[in-house]
């Protein structure tokens, strides 16, 4: 009953967007974990800029590890050496202790939050990470191996940004991959609850217009049973015409 009621309130929040709703309390599947709520308390962040974290953005940084440095692994993914020391560089010029350094990972792939991993929260307090197929390895080793985690692979591709959950079991997507036939579980939805923990998956029409199709582009999860959507203003499609 609770879980329907969540779902309804979504679904009063989202209107028109939302397509269905797919139970996945009934299946035999057992889940390897439940993937938090970006709410939730955090154990361990990976950071990272696509432009690169160095430069403009070093006393954020700096803020970031200032305020995090007591009981959170903090991860810096970097695109090379040269930014990996000038980020230490800026940090100890900050006057950060070397004891508070984060973990710095040099990876072509700079894009944490949507090609992974993800951190799952165990039935028995401990933690599991889910690699996803764009996940680099340099992330995945480093991770795995700081934070003591029992590896695993989603067998799909998926884009982390089309999906969001409120950390008891409800996901709302947009991954069209994912999407059901008059409320029926696919092959997909239940790796999302083997995987994942998904008890319930909403999905939702993308954001017309907006190129990533990705649900953190419209929705966000605020607590477990709030929905955060802005209004949006309609404005008139301008057309142009080079010559």
């Amino acid at each position: 009953m609770k879980r329907l009621l969540t779902s309804c309130l979504v679904l009063a929040t989202l209107g028109a967007a939302a397509r269905c709703v797919v139970e996945l309390s009934s299946t035999t599947v057992e889940p390897r974990g439940v993937l938090p709520a970006e709410f939730d308390p955090q154990e361990a962040i990976i950071l990272s800029a696509p432009g690169g974290i160095a430069g403009e953005y070093h006393d954020v940084l700096a803020d970031i590890v200032s305020a995090t440095h007591i009981g959170v692994d903090l991860f810096v993914i970097v695109g090379n050496e040269a930014e990996a020391r000038s980020v230490r560089e800026q940090l100890a010029g900050s006057r950060i202790r070397d004891e508070w350094m984060p973990n710095v990972i040099t990876s072509a792939n700079r894009w944490a939050r949507d090609a992974g991993p993800l951190c799952l929260r165990g039935e028995d307090a401990g933690g599991l990470l889910v690699q996803i197929q764009q996940t680099p390895a340099q992330h995945q080793r480093t991770v795995s191996s700081i934070c003591n985690l029992e590896s695993v692979t989603f067998p799909d591709r998926l884009e982390v940004g089309k999906l969001t959950t409120n950390g008891r079991g409800l996901f709302l997507t947009t991954e069209a991959e994912a999407s059901a036939v008059a409320g029926e579980m696919s092959p997909l939805h239940a790796r999302f609850r083997e995987y994942l923990g998904a008890t319930q998956i909403v999905h939702l029409e993308p954001l017309r217009g907006e190129p990533t199709r990705f649900v953190s582009a419209f929705a966000t999860f605020v607590s477990p049973t709030v929905v955060w959507s802005p209004k949006f203003r309609k404005k008139p499609i301008q057309k142009t015409t080079t010559c």
